[in-house]
């Protein structure tokens, strides 16, 4: 797209807003606060109080509901009481924009398509004779790194609303806005497909990469190998030649990190590297998010002090069943109660146990006995008695080289697409801003 004829200095003062740049010079800019009626959020109705929730019919938005797109539902709903009862709680009406001002989905957008109530955490905003509302949540998408940059606070960053209030909004004619919307909702929709494509074909890759380390894992490589019952309902039959063991027979150590709390010492900001479930991410052990116990903490822990090839399994939370193996690269290093530790015994394969826990087999019983309390976990007697199938070591590690290749070929692939997908999303924010600071002109696209 060309760009405009003319541009002048859009005026805003400050750097604040210097992403903005110039505009075209018949544009203006307004500010947000001033331009829109409406600008506010709701609350949480007492969760202790059966009747405001009870057979809830309307709906009540939580930040988890927005999507950076159409709003058309919600998960939660209320109850006509709560309204009457709390003055907090109003219904938002349909074409607002809506904005999360905190919590792990800060600066996520939603236009609404239902009328809606909201918790404490979404800032809504509407009723504008200046601006389009649909031009508004295009807007806000382009300023949403900029918006993000001014959060404050710090394990819980908060946007604020007198903020979205002094943001300055650049203001083409209302005909200009239409069509500026409708060229985006056009762009954003053919890269959206694509994303989702590509995210499809991610999910069919793991889908078929699981299925090898299923198959391989617990009947080998040989597929004209006699078959034995194993003895395990769940696992089925594995070769004739193969055993059953269990973790804590083929295991030194079995063990689980401690909360530095409970010694009187906290983290720190630089020193030994402290490993939480959220490190564990895709079969991998990952730096981010960083945390760190001084050398005399470590020590005091010296029971959770992690070696380099030690199995590292989620125990506790949300992503139990979680698992990798520890690089070198990562040590020394010490972790927390929600992550236990596999240290094997000297000649045993990690890999091949490594790729045992990878299974959908065990996955799955690791969930049906994790859930048998309130709050899903499992403890170190339930980790060392997890059943393996067990060949011999060089049948192992035959079994690990061929699983190392095919990860790998399809790890190449679903990278490959993530990047694939960064690139287009990168596109589709700069394709945004450039639309909505008049840096290309769609007055004539069709």
């Amino acid at each position: 797209m060309k760009p405009y004829e003319k541009y002048k200095d859009s005026g805003v003062d400050g750097g604040d807003h210097r992403w903005i740049g110039e505009i075209p010079e018949h544009w203006s800019k307004l500010k947000i606060g001033r331009t829109f009626r409406k600008i506010g959020s709701g609350t949480t109705p007492n969760t202790n109080t059966e009747k405001y929730y009870e057979d809830g019919n309307i709906n009540w938005l939580n930040t988890g509901d927005l999507n950076d797109s159409y709003i058309t539902s919600t998960k939660k709903k209320i109850t006509q009481i709560a309204i009457d009862e709390i003055s907090t709680l109003k219904l938002s009406s349909i074409d607002s924009i809506v904005i999360a001002l905190y919590g792990a989905t800060i600066g996520k957008l939603g236009h609404l398509k239902i009328e809606t109530t909201t918790n404490q955490a979404c800032c809504v905003l509407s009723e504008s004779e200046e601006i389009e509302n649909r031009y508004l949540f295009y807007f806000l998408m382009a300023a949403k790194n900029f918006i993000i940059s001014k959060a404050y606070g710090g394990g819980q960053p908060n946007i604020s609303q007198d903020l979205i209030k002094q943001l300055y909004i650049t203001a083409p004619s209302q005909q200009e806005q239409t069509a500026i919307a409708k060229y985006l909702d056009h762009q954003t929709a053919i890269i959206d497909e694509l994303i989702e494509k590509k995210t499809k074909q991610i999910a069919l890759l793991k889908e078929k990469r699981q299925a090898i380390i299923n198959e391989t894992i617990t009947k080998g490589l040989d597929p004209t190998a006699k078959m034995k019952d194993s003895g395990i309902e769940w696992l089925g039959e594995i070769p004739e030649n193969w055993e059953v063991t269990k973790i804590k027979f083929i295991s030194s150590v079995i063990s689980k990190g401690t909360t530095p709390s409970t010694e009187g010492k906290g983290l720190v900001d630089n020193g030994i590297k402290y490993l939480k479930a959220e490190n564990i991410k895709d079969s991998e052990v990952s730096s981010i998010p960083e945390f760190f116990i001084d050398e005399e903490t470590h020590e005091i822990l010296k029971r959770s002090q992690l070696q380099e090839n030690d199995i590292l399994f989620v125990i506790a939370g949300a992503t139990i069943g979680k698992v990798a193996i520890l690089p070198k690269e990562l040590t020394p290093s010490n972790t927390n109660q929600a992550v236990s530790f596999i240290r094997l015994k000297e000649g045993e394969n990690y890999k091949f146990i490594h790729y045992w826990l990878l299974s959908s087999k065990i996955y799955d019983q690791i969930w049906f006995w994790a859930v048998q309390s309130a709050q899903p976990n499992l403890s170190m007697e339930s980790l060392g008695n997890f059943p393996v199938p067990y060949p011999s070591i060089h049948e192992q590690e035959l079994i690990v080289n061929f699983l190392n290749c095919k990860f790998g070929e399809y790890e190449s692939v679903i990278v490959n697409n993530l990047n694939q997908i960064e690139k287009l999303k990168e596109y589709r924010q700069s394709l945004i801003s450039e639309a909505v600071t008049g840096k290309i002109d769609v007055r004539e696209w069709s």
